[in-house]
């Protein structure tokens, strides 16, 4: 399965009201740092072509500014990527996944 994981702080309700008005099913997981102040909430969004822009936007969001979450896509974190070059490997993702469905 593709998935991607979005990590966010818990108090950023913006991109978490974001990420659950993607319309599909979302696994949400609550992680403590270990630092033991900062909780972070982990969803996983399994990658399909129907879902990749509206997830575009919440990438965009966080390549912008990186202290609001992480992505992670099949286990890699994507960091130093550009949304374009980010949305380009979910593409590729979605479209594999398709095919591999028929």
């Amino acid at each position: 399965m593709n998935d991607v994981i979005i990590l966010v702080q818990e108090d950023d309700y913006e991109l978490i009201n974001k990420i659950n008005g993607i319309n599909c099913n979302i696994v949400e997981l609550k992680d403590n740092n270990f630092d033991g102040d900062t909780t972070l909430l982990a969803f996983l969004i399994a990658i399909t072509p129907n879902i990749v822009i509206q997830l575009g936007e919440i990438i965009r969001t966080i390549i912008q500014n990186p202290s609001k979450g992480k992505i992670k896509i099949n286990g890699v974190e994507i960091e130093g990527f550009t949304y374009e070059e980010t949305m380009n490997f979910l593409d590729k993702i979605a479209l594999g996944r398709e095919n591999n469905e028929e």
